[in-house]
Parts: structure tokens; C-alpha cells; sequence
């Protein structure tokens, strides 16, 4: 029998897919930062276009998960079915993307203000969404193909592509805006080609990996059981995504109805959330890939054993953040605005979002584990239970009073109903989908 993976093992796998699932967020908090030196009304405006992508990107994060999962399960297997779990992977996303872009352009004003865009805001919104929206497409084809690259095990090389569109997005937005002058319309430009950068840079690692099998039978229809099985899980992971998708779109819109700072300092408070969770995801893509590895061996004792690994390490990131949050606080602030009624507001918030840290580190930690057992369905039930009795409630009452505090409650709410559900139920759902 292996022997149980140590704490040193769990940080050496972890820290480059850390790295790596700083894709998304790094992107949106280096547009914050950058637009938000050009005046709140933009930055206000960035926050809606913003949410949306966020809402899109999280609704269909089954082409992380699930291609991720089945090829570490896949694992040791040859390559003519991990080859074809990656053409699987691949199809999916480009009609997913396909689908998706034609909505959102379609849409494009009503979806802005449905957001919470303003009269004063929507200008501003729709400049950076009309280009951002060409990327959804490529943006869903890369983080696709980057989970496939990283649950066939390589996750060093893994890090290449995102390293590479994370340099672009930062040199690329800042010569844009303030070079060249094209305002939130050069975040927005260097954002979309740094995610055609990524795709390409992991297109040919994987091409490295299989050579041109990844261009055989392309065509060719993919066997109907692995067709099936991906769709029901991804049917399941696309109604929980959707839920926690929508806590954070109804509570952006809900925050941009207070006005144009509170909208501002609460968009600041969730790129910082985000951020954060987005790092420890990190460590949940460990719990993923290792638990499909355990659960394909039915070994109930290592299980055990690596989630409360998996806990602690996500305990020590989060603890982490709390201390960054808390002692630099008002140079974070500063990085975004300037503008002292924004700053008011966060100063109100602040001491929730660094509190909520590693509350927030052990939710994400457990569905990573949840994503690697496949427990997709019970992933389902406990957001929609999450959203119905937890959320909805608290962020109603926010509305009601107009409170921003009350919406960061609202979220903080989410991530501790998310741990102790699952937890809770986790030698359960063990055995069951074991």
C-alpha cells in the first residue's frame, strides 16, 4: 500500500497549481487596479462588466473539474482513452464557448443593466464588455485544456501557460492604458489576448505529450458512456456553479444599487476575496486530483488522511491572507483608489473580509475533495440548500437596509454552511460514490 502523503508532499504538488489558479482572479484585480487609477465611475463600471465574465466563467467551471478529475483517473491507462477524454474536453468546450458568446453579444445591454450598470456606468461597461466578450470562447478553451494538462499529471509544466498569459495580461494592460491611451478599452484588450497566449502555450505542451493523436479522429463521435457520464456530471456541477454564480451576481447588483462608491469599495472587497479563494483553489485542485486517484482504490483510510492534510495546509494559506489583510490594509486600498469616500466604506468591511479567511480556505478545500469523489450531485444539493436557507435570507435583509456589511455576511454565511455541510457528510459520500 502507498504510504500516506506528508505535509512536505502536499506543498511541493500544491504550489504550482497555487500559481496556476491565479489565472482568473490575477487578471481581474491587475484591470481593478489599473482602471481604478482612472476614476470610480470606470472602475464602478469594470465592476459589472466584470461580475458577468466572473458569472460566466464559474457557472461553466464543469470544464475544469470534470476533465481534470477524469484524467487523473485516467491515469496509467492508454493513451488512446486519455486522448479521447481530452477530444471530449475539448468538443464541450468549444460549443459551450460558442453558445456563450453569442449570448452574452446578443445581450450584451440588457445583461449591463441587469448588472447594476447605471446610466452614468453603462458607457464605460459596455466599452470593456464588447471586447472582452470575443475571449469567452478562447478563455473557456484554455482553462479546458490547461486541467487536462494538470490531471495527467503535469503539473509543472502546467505552470508555463498561465505564467506566460499572466505576464502578457499585466505588461500588456499597462501599456495599453496609460501609453497608449485606450483607457478601460486596453484592459480589456490585453486580457483577451493573454488568454489566446495561455491556450496556445498548452496546446503545445499537450501536443508534446500525445503528438498528433490530439488531431486524429477528431471528428469522430466519442464513445456514448463517456458522453453520458460527462454530461450528468456536468448537468450536476453546472446547477451548483449556477447557484454560487448567482450569490455573487445578485450580490454585486444588489450593492451597485446603493450608488457608485459603494459599488466601488465592494468590488475592491471581492477581488481581494476572490483572490484569496482563487489561490487556496489551489490546494483543492490537490484534493481533486488525489481523491479520483483514492477513490479508484477505494481506500477509505487515506482518505481520511488527506482531507484533514488538505484542511490544515488550506487553514495555514487562509491564517496566512488574514495576516497580510490585516496589516496592510491601507496599502491595498491604495492600490485600487484614491477616491476617501471608497476607502470609507471598505474600512467598514475590511475586518470581515481578512476575519473570513480561512472559513472561506476550508470551504474551497472540501469541494475540491467532493470534485475528485465525483460527488457532483451532492455538491448540487448542499448549494441549492446553501442558497434557499443561507443566503437568500441574509442578503434580502441587506437589500432592505441598504447595507454592504450585511452582503459580505451573506457570502461569509455561504462558505460556512459549504464547510460543515460537507464535512459533515464526507465518509458518507465516500463510500457511496467510491
Amino acid at each position: 500500500m502507498k504510504k500516506k502523503i506528508s505535509f512536505k508532499e502536499i506543498f511541493i504538488y500544491s504550489l504550482p497549481l497555487v500559481l496556476g489558479s491565479l489565472l482568473e482572479p490575477l487578471a481581474g484585480i491587475v484591470d481593478t487596479a489599473y482602471v481604478g487609477k482612472l476614476g470610480t465611475i470606470e472602475l464602478a463600471a469594470l465592476s459589472v462588466s466584470v461580475s458577468l465574465f466572473n458569472s460566466f466563467f464559474w457557472v461553466f467551471n464543469f470544464l475544469v473539474h470534470i476533465p481534470m478529475e477524469a484524467a487523473a483517473r485516467l491515469q496509467g491507462a492508454e493513451k488512446g482513452s486519455r486522448v479521447r477524454q481530452f477530444q471530449l474536453s475539448i468538443k464541450m468546450a468549444t460549443l459551450v464557448g460558442l453558445v456563450s458568446f453569442v449570448f452574452l453579444d446578443f445581450f450584451s445591454v440588457d445583461l449591463l443593466f441587469f448588472s447594476g450598470a447605471s446610466n452614468e456606468t453603462i458607457r464605460f461597461a459596455q466599452e470593456y464588455f464588447d471586447i472582452r466578450v470575443y475571449g469567452q470562447p478562447l478563455v473557456l478553451l484554455f482553462i479546458c485544456s490547461l486541467s487536462v494538462l494538470r490531471g495527467l499529471g503535469e503539473i509543472k509544466s502546467s505552470l508555463i501557460p498561465v505564467l506566460g498569459s499572466v505576464g502578457v495580461n499585466i505588461t500588456l494592460s499597462y501599456v495599453l492604458i496609460f501609453h497608449f491611451n485606450l483607457g478601460i478599452s486596453g484592459a480589456a484588450y490585453a486580457t483577451v489576448i493573454s488568454h489566446f497566449i495561455g491556450l496556445i502555450l498548452t496546446v503545445g505542451l499537450i501536443y508534446k505529450e500525445f503528438g498528433s493523436l490530439i488531431f486524429k479522429s477528431i471528428n469522430t463521435k466519442s464513445n456514448t458512456g463517456e458522453f453520458l457520464s460527462f454530461s450528468s456530471k456536468s448537468i450536476n456541477l453546472f446547477f451548483r456553479s449556477l447557484l454560487l454564480t448567482s450569490m455573487f451576481f445578485i450580490s454585486t447588483k444588489v450593492v451597485a444599487s446603493f450608488g457608485v462608491a459603494e459599488i466601488s469599495a465592494f468590488q475592491i472587497a471581492l477581488q481581494c476575496w476572490l483572490f484569496s479563494s482563487f489561490f487556496i483553489d489551489g490546494v483543492a485542485m490537490v484534493g481533486n486530483i488525489e481523491t479520483a486517484k483514492i477513490t479508484e482504490k477505494k481506500d477509505v483510510a487515506r482518505f481520511n488522511d488527506l482531507t484533514k492534510k488538505l484542511i490544515y495546509f488550506g487553514l495555514f494559506i487562509g491564517g496566512g491572507f488574514t495576516i497580510v489583510y490585516l496589516a496592510f490594509d491601507n496599502l491595498i486600498w491604495s492600490l485600487f483608489t484614491d477616491d476617501p469616500s471608497v476607502k470609507s466604506i471598505l474600512s467598514s468591511l475590511w475586518p470581515y473580509i481578512w476575519a473570513g479567511q480561512m472559513i472561506n480556505a476550508s470551504a474551497f478545500v472540501m469541494d475540491g475533495v467532493y470534485f475528485g469523489l465525483g460527488g457532483y450531485r451532492e455538491l448540487r444539493k448542499m448549494m441549492t440548500l446553501n442558497f434557499l436557507f443561507v443566503f437568500f435570507p441574509i442578503v434580502f435583509f441587506a437589500y432592505q437596509e441598504k447595507s454592504v456589511l450585511m452582503v459580505i455576511f451573506a457570502l461569509l454565511g455561504v462558505s460556512i454552511f459549504r464547510f460543515l455541510y460537507l464535512w459533515i457528510r464526507k465518509n458518507k459520500n465516500f463510500i457511496y460514490y467510491a
